[in-house]
């Protein structure tokens, strides 16, 4: 079974053993396969997304965020994925906001005023709504903060015009996440070739739903066409098969189709009547080739479980498929398919039945060579990040900054506030920093340059010759001679009155002072030692 959105439904078919395979569920929810073991899909859940997101986080250099969340799983569960991966890479969430789908344009200045209340916090991760998108834009533009917040955004907004229309300066910036999808144009070729059955009861359609070529119809389908009150093209097709094409193609052309059985009776309610030669005009919707590929899984899977268990026996001959296998056994075959897809990728499922993941990543940005607002693409994420910088643009020129405390200088540690918010404290000048904190170096050691390390000193001796030694010797050889002399005329005149009157003995003690001090040059500049240095 083949389902968009299914989680209502998913425990009822669960019980009943039916293999569902989804083109658009992204909630993280269905990979619990103790709830939902019979559930796959091709397109990624949002935890792939939430990594993506993370990763082009950290590679831009941006460590402080806050985030954004709309009311719901898709929100809620997406900003958690993405909240616990960033904690593993070292991104720090300033402030965490949720926003209910219905808010008022006031929630929405209450929740611009709270980010605000963080400024180093530029970058703000959302998993919002389109619609709340717009809201928040309109919000921005009366706060004024237009060129302060960058956006970054899931795939609710994507590559979508409705966000951004009317307002484009605000998102400029705002980068955008978006699973890898591509316009299939055979499809769009098919679709434009269809053509609705004129008649309600049309009994040119084989009474079998069959659609048929009005290139080569069959003897009564060409007297059928000639019948209409138009021709068809080359490969026209009339589609009989979908029962509520008629009514879809009544709708988009505003028009009504003829009611009576047969005939080319006008209705007369309505001067615009449906004769076929309408065009469709329209857009390829982003899922299509999701569903194309969702088809193929089970086709695939069907097919490799019939050629397992009849092999070379004639698919209407083989027993082993009849009755139908549990569904325990296709759904082993769909978790083992692996197919090049349409959007020429690899389909295939991990354990938990979920695609891997593969995103286009854009920046919405003024193109001045084309004067107008276009998203461009700058990357990819396929398990991991490929980011082509050099298309990334800024409005000021330069990469802004999303961080909470710049790195301190040399020679300071980190006084956290918080994981990513700090100031910064000086440590002595003899001091080194080691896992923020100040070590002060060993004796005979001294910090280094980068204060990160401790290097051993080398003594320095002063030369002999240089002016800083010969100074100093020379005044103190010229006072140890001169108090040799006043020594040498005490020790003469040692018996005379004048000596003896002056203190003789206190004399000698003074003189050798002097004496010693003179003499303590020579030791303080000779080459240090044990001897001289104790």
């Amino acid at each position: 079974m083949i389902l968009p959105e299914p989680v209502k439904l998913m425990h009822e078919f669960t019980f009943k053993f039916i293999p569902q395979i989804s083109y658009a569920s992204t909630s993280t929810e269905l990979s619990d396969k103790s709830r939902f073991e019979y559930f796959s899909r091709v397109v990624p859940p949002d935890n792939f997304q939430a990594q993506a997101m993370a990763d082009l986080v950290k590679q831009l250099n941006w460590r402080y965020a806050s985030t954004l969340a709309v009311e719901g799983e898709y929100g809620e569960k997406g900003i958690s994925s993405f909240i616990s991966i960033a904690a593993n890479l070292g991104i720090c969430i300033a402030v965490s906001e949720k926003v209910s789908r219905n808010a008022k344009s006031d929630d929405f200045d209450r929740i611009i005023e709270h980010l605000s209340s963080k400024p180093q916090a530029r970058v703000v991760v959302m998993f919002v709504d389109e619609d709340n998108v717009r809201k928040l834009l309109q919000a921005s533009i009366k706060a004024n903060k237009t060129n302060h917040f960058i956006w970054v955004a899931s795939d609710s907004w994507g590559a979508k015009v409705y966000p951004v229309r009317d307002q484009e300066f605000a998102a400029v910036n705002a980068i955008t996440v978006l699973p890898h999808r591509t316009n299939l144009d055979d499809f769009d070729r098919y679709y434009k070739s269809l053509r609705p059955r004129l008649k309600q009861k049309d009994e040119y359609c084989n009474n079998t739903g069959t659609n048929y070529f009005m290139a080569s119809p069959t003897q009564q389908q060409l007297q059928f066409q000639q019948q209409q009150p138009h021709s068809f093209e080359d490969e026209l097709i009339v589609n009989c098969r979908n029962i509520w094409f008629r009514e879809f193609w009544s709708q988009h052309n505003k028009c009504e189709f003829d009611k009576t059985a047969y005939g080319a009776k006008v209705n007369t309610k309505t001067s615009n009547t449906c004769d076929g030669s309408e065009k469709i005009q329209f857009e390829q919707e982003g899922l299509v080739p999701f569903v194309v590929d969702a088809v193929y899984a089970i086709a695939h899977a069907i097919d490799n479980m019939i050629r397992e268990k009849c092999k070379d026996v004639p698919f209407n001959d083989c027993e082993e498929i009849q009755p139908a296998p549990m569904g325990y056994e296709l759904l082993k075959h769909i978790h083992n398919v692996s197919f090049v897809g349409r959007q020429n990728t690899s389909i295939r499922f991990n354990k938990d039945g979920d695609a891997y993941g593969f995103y286009n990543i854009y920046q919405y940005q003024y193109l001045e060579d084309k004067q107008k607002y276009d998203y461009v693409p700058i990357g990819t994420w396929k398990e991991r990040l490929d980011l082509q910088a050099e298309n990334l643009r800024w409005d000021t020129g330069e990469m802004p900054r999303s961080i909470c405390s710049d790195p301190c200088p040399v020679g300071h540690v980190r006084n956290y506030q918080d994981q990513c918010c700090w100031s910064c404290v000086k440590c002595r000048e003899d001091a080194y920093v080691h896992n923020d904190t100040c070590m002060v170096c060993d004796p005979g050691w001294a910090p280094n340059d980068l204060k990160n390390g401790c290097d051993k000193l080398t003594p320095e001796v002063i030369d002999w010759l240089s002016p800083w030694a010969l100074v100093p010797i020379i005044f103190s050889s010229i006072g140890i001679l001169f108090t040799l002399f006043t020594t040498a005329v005490f020790i003469k005149y040692n018996r005379t009155p004048v000596i003896m009157a002056s203190g003789r003995e206190l004399c000698y003690v003074l003189l050798s002072g002097i004496l010693s001090c003179y003499a303590m040059s020579f030791i303080i500049l000779a080459r240090p030692t044990v001897q001289n240095c104790a």
